[in-house]
């Protein structure tokens, strides 16, 4: 015989190590089974934390990983990739991340020499659950 286990909604904090068992009148088996529950990233939150700096908070399974595109003062941009400038390699990015009952936490600062050079700033995570995007216009005095 085939079984097959069908689960939905399942949420992440039902990771973890589950019993299967058959039984009949003449015997019982079990099988042991991990479950890995993966999700998108979520931006938790898009902040400016210093006169240069902006703070990306994400969570995700399996940990995503983040990408910073700047806008120019100059030009304005669209919600689609249009005029954001990659900042990959850039000097002042800053990631942490800490792991709480299998969900990964990633704090990413991007510093830039001065926020007035840039009207938007855009983090971008990913993993291989999917992907998600936020855009934060800078202010300037």
């Amino acid at each position: 015989y085939v079984s097959t286990l069908t689960l939905h909604q399942v949420q992440l904090d039902q990771t973890g190590t589950y019993t299967a068992t058959a039984f009949n009148e003449d015997d019982t088996e079990e099988v042991l089974f991990y479950l890995q529950v993966t999700a998108p990233p979520r931006i938790l939150s898009l902040s400016e934390v210093d006169k240069n700096a902006i703070l990306c908070v994400i969570e995700g399974v399996p940990t995503p990983s983040v990408t910073w595109y700047t806008c120019p003062s100059s030009i304005s941009c669209s919600n689609l990739s249009h005029g954001w400038r990659s900042q990959l390699g850039a000097s002042g990015q800053n990631v942490t991340t800490a792991t709480e009952e299998g969900v990964t936490l990633v704090r990413s600062v991007l510093t830039l020499k001065a926020l007035s050079s840039v009207s938007a700033v855009r983090c971008e995570a990913t993993n291989s659950a999917g992907g998600r995007a936020q855009d934060l216009r800078v202010l300037t005095n």
